[in-house]
């Protein structure tokens, strides 16, 4: 009979990747308000929250334990869409006069894009958002009704390779990370490598 010899490093991986993926699913489909967690009579008393979701003035009693993995904020835009700027998408001041999915109201990705854009200097009338989920704007990506989407989302889960795969599209490099990162204390500067999500097919290549 063969002993099998189990790796500890690589069971830990494949169960935080679980988890991470399961997260990013959930956190999809069913966001978790911090309002429950204020509210006394909800029965909520512990829950897993995307950072910079919860206004600390309105939960003042809400204490963070520990972080658990990054959630990557991943801005999507049509190169087309930006032929003046080279086809390049580097500044999101460069998003005035656009199609913006900006997130469902009430997800992770809709409270942190409304805090990007207001402190780039962008106001609701400068550009054309809509509040979608992210299956609604990869969709209207695909047919060319945006030209670009807001995602928060682990890098391992399913949409972010459908956006990946998907002709014309490219990913946004925040060329203002560091000030981002130093203005909001819940952001850090993430680095996604080459070929993460295919290896085989050099994806992403930037």
């Amino acid at each position: 009979m063969r002993k099998l010899i189990y790796n500890p490093l690589a069971i830990a991986v494949a169960f935080l990747a679980v988890v991470a993926i399961l997260f990013a699913t959930l956190w999809i489909l069913i966001p978790p308000p911090p309002r429950l967690l204020s509210d006394p009579h909800s029965g909520v008393d512990f829950a897993i929250v995307q950072g910079g979701v919860a206004d600390i003035a309105k939960h003042p009693h809400l204490v963070s334990l520990a972080g658990l993995f990054y959630e990557p904020v991943w801005v999507w835009y049509r190169e087309s869409a930006f032929k003046s700027d080279g086809g390049k998408l580097g500044l999101l001041s460069q998003l005035k006069g656009k199609r913006v999915s900006v997130g469902n109201e009430g997800s992770g990705t809709f409270a942190l894009s409304s805090e990007l854009l207001k402190v780039t200097g962008l106001k609701s009338g400068d550009l054309i958002t809509e509040q979608l989920k992210p299956i609604e704007a990869l969709e209207k990506f695909r047919k060319g009704e945006l030209d670009a989407v807001f995602l928060v989302s682990a890098p391992e889960a399913p949409i972010v390779r459908d956006f990946y795969q998907t002709p014309g599209i490219r990913l946004m490099s925040f060329e203002q990370a560091d000030a981002y990162g130093n203005l909001f204390p819940y952001l850090s500067k993430v680095t996604i490598p080459r070929g993460i999500v295919s290896i085989e097919h050099d994806v992403p290549k930037q």
